[in-house]
């Protein structure tokens, strides 16, 4: 009787196999990763037309008059402002409410106090889907807050508007900003819609974005600066309900961005030569500004 030799890979052999997988793996990997980034900016500039188009539409729906930049702190989303442009006391809707638990307190421990902000703003009608807010790429709601508040997690909501489209705006020359200048509360207000900035990235490293974004008109200064998720770039969001992408150039600018991601100094001066800060600003100003 005869034994037939049994077939078997060699040392060498299994050697080259798993070399070749580890080339492969070399090869395809960054492909993958480029793939998923494309995939993820792509969502991102959806997301920013969609909230955009309903900034816009509200406008439409409410007599020209803007959903407020600043999150309510009510539990309603509505909020009075004083000694403002358009007369005392007066009151607007938010865009969105802060995070909340059930009973309409300030929560901010889970992703489902965040949503119930969202859900009373003045853009919630017009979306109803939470993930509209949220940039693919930031994951900063999977951790604490990095200022260790207790209990509480970082930011979900990846987009937020300018302080010029607040009516709190109107009290900013108090602080030497100059933005009151320039500040609106109707979309009549808006010089040229298809080239203002309604919403930017922020990736506020305590985590919320609490607030609104500034930039100061008076002095070269950027508090709440933009995030970079999609390889150097960020996108925005236009007053005519359009997105786009915006490819940074300047690296002082990018420098002052990721420190602020990692909740470093957000009051950062920018280079004096910065034509990326000359150009965010025109679109930042709604209106023409005179010093």
């Amino acid at each position: 009787m005869y034994h037939t030799a049994k077939k078997a890979f060699t040392l060498i052999e299994l050697l080259v196999v798993i070399a070749i997988i580890a080339l492969l793996m070399a090869i395809v990997m960054p492909a993958l990763h480029k793939a998923k980034e494309i995939a993820a900016t792509s969502v991102c500039l959806s997301n920013q037309r969609q909230i955009s188009m309903a900034y816009y539409i509200y406008a439409e729906d409410n007599d020209g008059r803007l959903t407020d930049a600043k999150p309510a702190t009510s539990s309603d989303g509505w909020m009075t402002f004083s000694n403002t442009g358009v007369g005392n006391n007066y009151t607007t809707k938010c865009f969105i409410a802060e995070p909340m638990n059930d009973s309409g307190s300030f929560s901010n421990t889970s992703l489902e106090d965040k949503i119930r902000g969202f859900e009373q703003g003045g853009l919630w009608s017009y979306l109803e889907a939470h993930k509209v807010f949220n940039c693919p790429m930031d994951k900063r709601w999977r951790k604490p807050r990095e200022d260790g508040s207790a209990d509480q997690i970082g930011g979900y909501r990846s987009y937020s508007i300018g302080g010029v489209l607040s009516a709190e705006g109107y009290q900013l020359t108090a602080t030497s900003t100059d933005e009151s200048k320039v500040t609106i509360h109707k979309y009549s207000g808006f010089s040229n819609p298809s080239t203002k900035i309604i919403f930017l990235e922020e990736a506020d490293g305590q985590g919320q974005n609490q607030n609104y974004w500034n930039m100061f008109l008076n002095v070269r200064k950027w508090y709440d600066p933009f995030a970079i998720w999609h390889n150097g770039s960020s996108t925005f969001g236009f007053a005519d309900g359009h997105a786009d992408r915006y490819k940074w150039t300047d690296e002082v600018m990018l420098d002052m961005a990721s420190a602020d991601s990692q909740g470093g100094e957000k009051n950062r001066l920018a280079d004096v030569n910065s034509d990326d800060y000359d150009n965010i600003k025109r679109m930042y100003m709604p209106r023409r500004y005179k010093p």
